[in-house]
């Protein structure tokens, strides 16, 4: 069976098994509806077999039993006894299962907890579901069914349906009881009535007490109505709550499968594009930097880095691109954004932006930062272009986002900063809402949008361990919610200043699994001056390190890479030689925290494609620090 098949199979399955509980649900509720219908009919019966054998109709379309039994409470001596079972060929069984039962307390478990009860019988063969049958008055008796199926699958539903219909039976019982009791009343009553007229005015006094008492019946059943109507509100509130959950799970499911693939086509992109900037930086510094052949190279490095842009923007989507954060005032973002916006705004629409007194500040990065408000901002604008509008932006601190899918981490931030971006544009149509942030997917008349805006925004923030939510409607303009973790303290910002080429003459072991990759790193280093030891392999580079591991002054080594990746051939290094330092390189853009990679190893981590002075300063930087020198 091939994958596509087994993939068909289970959505097959899912499918068959979503519809089950569609009619299950259906079912349920058409059940719940008819409740009170049901207690109208058991009242109308005038025997207490009647009575319970409507009752066991509706408990059987709940929950599937092999069978049932009634055993109800004797006046005179307070026990147990088998009123009715259905198969009659199971009376042996529940009899035999219910001493057992009442022995070991179970029965009064039940009685306490009033609430259905699933055990296991005598030897563990099967399961048995008790409910005791009570009003508010007393105990009449104990349901006990003979399960079909696996407790587990029974759905809660069902069985708080099962509670209602055993108690409105309890209910109908005791109804019998009193209406005997009125029965027996006035017949002896009425004989008082012939033989002594003077009773009659204590007549009148105990027919007026038993009209209370059947009005008081009759307020507590309407009363029990009205709470099992709100009961049913509630639970189809909460199913339609859940729903919406799970729509928000596949939705993120969805983009993190395409954010892998994206992410794979980004590292292989980058390699290529690795030797192409690499080669051409080298071949700027041997032309000259007046040429015209420089001149070239310089828009083929120009190129380069729009390619290098497009890279960041689809590992930002995939989340896999780690950019430093760094303190970043939110507001002087947003001010940023609006200036840029204000030059080219149409004379009918308006910008509202409320100042904010108080600075407020996330850790990102401010290009990450920009990047999600003036996407967004530009969507609004486009959405009011025809008719014009108001765009409104506002920043505020704000609880938990909701629904907010955490990642788990006990450190996640429980306080966070929101960005608000609301225009009065044309909104948003509920059938394309769920499809928003998949990339590649717009709206938008053909050359007006990419469709990348939103879903770069979507894994932007993702990757600063925000959330984004949106509220539209078709006609009534749109408002995304941004929330991005409030940091615990200020961090330092450190500034990088121009650095200026060194170079060196010690000895370099250098591991990529792309040979022009390696052959570039060769060049690049030797131009600088450093003796260079090529491995395109992660378990020839180890054989090469342990033959001679004190002839090295450093590795350079890529991240992915088959048999050993970059993190597992640095550990096997550092148990030969502790001190050797280790340069971890690569295009992938995975997320590795230096706290951890200095763990495993890792001295140094730098981003592909690199370029010479990348190169020269980490290696320069490492290795002086390795001799004890100032940088």
């Amino acid at each position: 069976m091939t994958d596509a098949s087994i993939q068909i199979k289970h959505l097959e399955e899912r499918i068959a098994y979503l519809e089950e509980i569609n009619r299950f649900t259906h079912d349920a509720v058409e059940m719940a509806s008819s409740l009170g219908d049901f207690q109208d009919s058991i009242n109308k019966l005038d025997e207490p077999l009647e009575i319970l054998l409507e009752t066991r109709k509706r408990l059987i379309k709940l929950i599937h039993f092999k069978a049932t039994a009634f055993f109800l409470i004797r006046d005179t001596d307070s026990d147990f006894f088998l009123f009715d079972c259905k198969p009659s060929n199971y009376k042996d069984f529940f009899q035999r299962e219910t001493d057992f039962l009442i022995e070991e307390g179970t029965f009064a478990r039940a009685i306490d907890e009033n609430r259905p009860v699933i055990v296991y019988n005598n030897d563990f063969s099967s399961q048995l579901l008790l409910h005791v049958i009570t009003t508010v008055i007393k105990v009449r008796g104990m349901f006990v069914g003979l399960l079909q199926e696996n407790a587990g699958d029974v759905q809660e539903i069902s069985l708080g349906l099962l509670s209602v219909v055993l108690n409105k039976s309890a209910n109908a019982l005791e109804c019998f009881d009193l209406y005997e009791t009125i029965r027996s009343i006035n017949q002896e009553l009425a004989d008082k009535v012939e033989r002594l007229a003077e009773s009659e005015s204590e007549l009148k006094r105990h027919r007026h007490h038993l009209e209370d008492l059947v009005a008081e019946r009759t307020s507590e059943l309407k009363t029990a109505n009205e709470q099992l109507k709100a009961e049913i509100a509630e639970r189809k509130r909460a199913w339609e709550t859940s729903r919406k959950y799970e729509e928000k799970l596949r939705q993120s499911q969805r983009l993190q499968a395409i954010g892998t693939l994206a992410g794979g086509i980004a590292h292989d992109f980058n390699n290529i594009l690795g030797s192409i900037m690499g080669y051409a930086d080298m071949a700027i510094e041997a032309a000259g930097r007046d040429t015209r052949i420089s001149r070239y190279l310089n828009q083929v490095m120009t190129a380069g880095r729009r390619a290098k842009d497009l890279v960041q923007q689809i590992l930002a989507f995939s989340r896999q691109d780690e950019q430093e954060k760094i303190p970043v005032s939110v507001n002087s973002i947003v001010k940023e954004v609006l200036q840029l916006l204000q030059a080219n705004l149409p004379d009918n629409i308006s910008i509202v932006h409320p100042g904010e007194n108080e600075p407020v500040t996330i850790m990102a990065n401010p290009t990450q930062l920009h990047r999600i408000i003036m996407n967004l901002c530009a969507n609004a604008l486009h959405a009011m272009k025809d008719n014009g509008g108001e765009l409104e932006i506002k920043v505020k601190e704000s609880a938990s986002p909701v629904p907010f899918i955490h990642s788990g981490d006990p450190d996640t931030p429980r306080d966070y900063i929101e960005i608000q971006v609301r225009d009065t544009g044309r909104g948003i149509d509920q059938s394309v809402m769920e499809r928003i942030f998949d990339p590649f997917f717009t709206t938008k008349q053909q050359g007006e949008g990419s469709g990348m805006g939103l879903a770069v925004v979507h894994g932007t923030v993702k990757s600063l361990g925000g959330e984004i939510t949106v509220e539209s409607r078709k006609d009534q303009g749109a408002t995304f919610h941004v929330y991005l973790p409030k940091p615990d303290e200020r961090a330092a910002v450190e500034i990088e200043k121009n650095y200026e080429i060194k170079g060196g003459d010690e000895r370099i072991l250098l591991v990529d699994d792309e040979p022009d990759l390696v052959q570039l790193g060769v060049e690049m280093l030797e131009s600088l001056g450093y003796s260079v030891v090529p491995a395109e392999n992660s378990l020839t580079a180890l054989e090469l390190f342990e033959k001679d591991p004190k002839s090295f002054h450093a590795v350079i080594t890529d991240l992915v890479m088959p048999d050993l990746n970059g993190i597992q051939l640095a550990k096997a290094l550092k148990k030969i030689r502790p001190d050797m330092p280790v340069i971890l390189c690569s295009g992938f853009g995975m997320r590795i925290e230096h706290e951890k990679a200095g763990k495993n190893g890792i001295d140094v981590i730098l981003k592909k494609p690199l370029l010479k002075r990348d190169i020269d300063r980490a290696v320069r930087n490492i290795l002086d620090r390795t001799n004890g020198k100032e940088r």
